[in-house]
This record gives structure tokens, sequence and C-alpha cells, in this order.
């Protein structure tokens, strides 16, 4: 499999090159083209440390210093820091403190990216809390009739707000209380007789904020996935909003194709 730097080899779906090799062009490439007269060494050190990671360097594994670098490339810090910088970028490096560049670890888990609930027990054993906000942004635009709505987040490994409209606190007061829900959410609307008859579903992907940072404790250079569902009754009023939002080293998006 070629990433234009040579082939990788012995790559697997924990190793960062193994994913990466699939991307045509390399983020970092920018960085590097960027350097000015160092570019060119900088393009090669990438490079050439970009094929080591896809084989012989695995997750963990400390890289040599900006120094031993330069003097294993016969060049000065410049190029060997700004290649370091590329890789990094890349997503294929994470800087530690007191230590340096490691390989970062690709290990990401399946998202079903058709769902429209996060399951029966998704509360169970999870930190839960509750709140009264008023709406913004794409939530606001899909819950035009209430002018604040309670929101319960979920963190366990991913971030989950559920946006509930007035309604659906009036008929599942629980909704509204800071405590693991019995059921599923969708079970206690249905019982209450708010059935969900059809759904709109968004994805996007984007540099973290400082907080989604700290709350998936993600790197600035790992972006994140949100999916976000509004689930809607057979009248067309959104009773709820579903935003979850994932660390995209950690997860990715799967979609059920139909059959060809």
């Amino acid at each position: 499999m070629s990433t234009g730097a040579g082939t990788i080899a012995g790559t697997d779906a924990r190793n960062p090159a193994a994913a990466l090799a699939l991307t045509p062009r390399m983020w970092g490439e920018d960085l590097v083209a960027n350097a000015g007269g160092r570019g060119d060494m900088a393009k090669r050190i990438a490079a050439d440390l970009r094929q080591r990671i896809g084989s012989e360097l695995r997750p963990g594994d400390l890289l040599p210093s900006e120094e031993a670098l330069g003097e294993q490339y016969g060049v000065s810090r410049g190029p060997a820091r700004t290649a370091l910088l590329a890789l990094k970028t890349e997503g294929l490096l994470e800087a530690r403190p007191q230590a340096g560049y490691v390989v970062r670890l690709w290990d990401p888990r399946p998202f079903d990216a058709n769902m429209t609930a996060a399951g029966e027990g998704r509360e169970s054993g999870a930190a839960v809390s509750v709140t009264t906000v008023v709406p913004s942004g794409r939530v606001a635009q899909l819950m035009p009739e209430d002018d604040d709505v309670v929101c319960r987040r979920i963190v366990a490994g991913a971030a989950t707000s559920s946006y509930y409209s007035r309604r659906a606190v009036e008929a599942v007061p629980e909704l509204g209380r800071a405590a693991a829900l019995p059921e599923d959410d969708l079970v206690l609307l249905s019982r209450a007789g708010l059935e969900v008859a059809r759904s709109q579903v968004q994805v996007r992907a984007y540099p973290p904020t400082p907080e989604q940072q700290e709350l998936l404790n993600v790197t600035p250079e790992t972006p994140v996935l949100e999916h976000l569902a509004a689930l809607l009754d057979s009248e067309g009023h959104t009773l709820l909003v579903r935003v979850w939002l994932l660390a995209s080293d950690r997860h990715f998006l799967e979609c059920g194709g139909a059959d060809v």
C-alpha cells in the first residue's frame, strides 16, 4: 500500500500509518512545503519516519530527539523539528512532556452512524448531569418551538448530550432529574404516548475546542466527530435532539449499506 513515501509493510489496525496509508496526501506536507530552503530535507526526513512508523516503529515507541535526527541526516535541528511537527500534525506522533515525540496509538472503534438512540442501559455507571439551557446553533434550529430545553449529558468514552423538548419532559419527568434513567429514554417516551416517527441525522468533523479537548482527553490535532440526530413525532415536532461527540482516534462512523 503506497503513500507516496514508499511501501508500508507490516501495518495493522492499531498503527496510525495503516489508516493514513489510505490517504493519498499527507496533511503535514503543507507544513514542510512552507519551510523555505530546509523544506526538501524536512520532507525527506518526514517521509523516512512515516515509512518507519508503518513498519518497525510501533505505538508508544519514542522517536529520536531533534538533535539526534539532525545528526542522523547530517542537518541542523531545524529540518528535523519541521519533520516531527509535520508528523504530529498528521496525527502520527504526539508530544509528551519531558519525553519527546512518541508514535500514537490508532485503535478506533465503530460507531453506528445510523442509530438514533444510544441504547438501553446507556446511562448505567456513567456520570450524568442535567441542566436547563437555551438551545443554540443547530439544536435551536431543530427545536424552534422551545425557548428552553432540558439537557442530559453523559460522559463515558464519548460525550452524549440529549436535548429534550418541554413536551417530552412534561410527559416523562425523569428526564429532568440528575439520576440514571431506569430504561432507555425512547422507551419511556413511547410508554408516555410520544412515539418517534422519523429522524434527521447530521455528521461533521472539526478541530476540538479547548473544552472538548479536556472532555474527550484529545490533543488539539485530533479531529472531533459530531453526530447529531433530531427525533421527531408523526406531526413533525422535535421531541429531542441527541448530539454525540467522538474522538476520531478512538471512533469511526459505520453506516449500513444497501445490498447490491
